[in-house]
């Protein structure tokens, strides 16, 4: 028969008083409940098993003061020797009782040779031996899940509501206005259900920004390409753009050039808190889709001029 360390496997002190021992058994148990548990199903049923056994003698005053009573003597003698502890044994007829948790599942945890050999005798309900059962019914928290949605920028700016999939649910999820990519959206009650009562977990959506209407966004700044004609580059003028929340009239300067950037002030970004960036107009020169004759005679003057010059 092995000797149980309950402290280590609830990992407390001996001096660790009944509430610091419950708050232990109850992180313990929600991570390792067969239920809630990642991995493997089989290895955290024996976790749980473990934890669950510990608590029922840590948990309890009568256990844990006989407990304590052997862990000392070990600790003051040579060891773990089964025979020095038979006055252990449950104190109604020196019979051992067979303890076990049974889940709101029905699954059985039984509890160990350790345990029963030594507390199980130790039945404050009477119950007859090895037929004690006790439901295992702590409240449990539901875990959180996490979970992506990907948003265009003017939607990020604007704000929207969204239909996201969750394991086989769809839930409405609001996305609100100025959230930024790589921010996380938290969706209160939509995680992993609770157990016993417990609150059901909640979600946490990563948001993911990506450009959209030909803007595309960093940081705060935005960017935007605008397509102009050789004579509005080479004479300037204004050109009425559309923004993220407004159309602008906006000066583009003669002689600009295919890659340069036009800032307009505080006409980017709004993220929640108010803050806002630029936006800046990216131009790009194309030629009309259709050169007419007329026009094709306006180049070539214009190609003389410019050679004449050089």
């Amino acid at each position: 028969m092995d000797y149980k360390d309950y402290y280590k496997i609830l990992g407390v002190e001996q001096t660790a008083s009944g509430d610091e021992v419950k708050k232990a058994y109850r992180k313990l148990a929600k991570e390792y409940h067969p239920d809630l548990a990642k991995g493997s199903r089989e290895k955290a049923e024996e976790r749980f098993k473990e934890i669950s056994e510990a608590y029922e003698v840590l948990g309890d005053e009568k256990k844990r003061a006989k407990y304590d009573e052997m862990l000392n003597q070990i600790k003051n003698g040579s060891g773990f020797d089964p025979t020095a502890f038979s006055g252990f044994r449950g104190h109604d007829d020196n019979s051992a009782y067979t303890y076990s948790f049974t889940g709101s599942d029905g699954d059985n945890y039984g509890f160990s040779d350790f345990f029963n050999n030594f507390f199980g005798g130790m039945n404050e309900f009477n119950a007859r031996p090895s037929s004690r059962h006790r439901v295992y019914d702590m409240r449990i928290d539901g875990g959180d899940l996490e979970g992506e949605v990907t948003v265009g920028v003017t939607e990020a700016f604007s704000g929207s509501a969204r239909m996201v999939r969750i394991k086989n649910k769809t839930i409405e999820v609001k996305i609100p206005a100025g959230i930024m990519d790589g921010e996380r959206i938290k969706v209160a009650g939509q995680g992993s259900p609770g157990k016993n009562g417990g609150q059901n977990g909640n979600l946490y959506l990563r948001v993911n920004v990506e450009p959209e209407d030909g803007f595309s966004v960093r940081g705060l700044d935005v960017e935007k390409d605008i397509d102009i004609y050789p004579w509005e580059a080479a004479l300037g003028g204004r050109k009425t753009i559309d923004t993220l929340d407004a159309k602008l009239s906006v000066n583009i300067p003669a002689g600009i050039q295919t890659g340069a950037r036009v800032r307009l002030n505080k006409k980017g970004f709004r993220n929640i808190r108010g803050e806002r960036g630029d936006m800046y107009v990216k131009i790009r020169i194309i030629n009309p889709p259709v050169i007419t004759e007329k026009a094709t005679e306006s180049f070539i003057k214009l190609r003389e001029a410019y050679e004449r010059n050089i």
